[in-house]
């Protein structure tokens, strides 16, 4: 494994997930001992399209991974071990969220699906423009490593593209 040149995610980023699970598990709380104390059963029916919004948001911070990179590879974090997903089968990155939250698509399933989230800053609205500049740096080797890739399949005449082999 190469040395990395930058993290991608927050350090932080296990104290933002304690936290925001933490403030919905007591907003959940709150919600539900304040029907309690009306007495009405019923507003507990009431609040299930609101718990199943705070379940969403609870269940997508289980997405956010722990991301760095290199020239070459990105490598995700997983609790025992890292995955290293070279930089050309990345087909897109983007904001997903206005709280700063990437996605990036790849281009076959890993052991963690097609996509991976992370989280470059927790005070994203306010440090927007450096993390943007950093993910336009990293979209750029991701675009210069698919063409080296491509270049390289399409030098060798590969037999997996006939339509290639003239």
């Amino acid at each position: 494994m190469s040395a990395r040149s930058r993290s991608l995610t927050t350090k932080t980023i296990k104290l933002y997930k304690g936290a925001i699970t933490l403030l919905l598990t007591a907003l959940i709380l709150a919600m539900i001992y304040f029907r309690l104390e009306q007495g009405s059963t019923i507003g507990l029916i009431m609040l299930s399209p609101y718990l199943y919004f705070l379940y969403r948001i609870w269940n997508g911070l289980k997405l956010l991974k722990e991301i760095s990179y290199d020239d070459h590879s990105l490598f995700v974090k997983q609790k025992e071990f890292e995955i290293e997903i070279p930089l050309y089968r990345i087909k897109n990155v983007e904001l997903i969220s206005l709280d700063g939250i990437y996605k990036f698509e790849l281009h076959d399933v890993d052991q963690f699906g097609d996509t991976v989230f992370c989280k470059p800053s927790i005070w994203y609205p306010f440090t927007y423009s450096k993390v943007d500049d950093e993910l336009r740096k990293l979209r750029k080797m991701i675009g210069v490593e698919k063409e080296k890739y491509w270049n390289a399949r399409l030098s060798k005449q590969d037999p997996a593209l006939p339509s290639m082999n003239i």
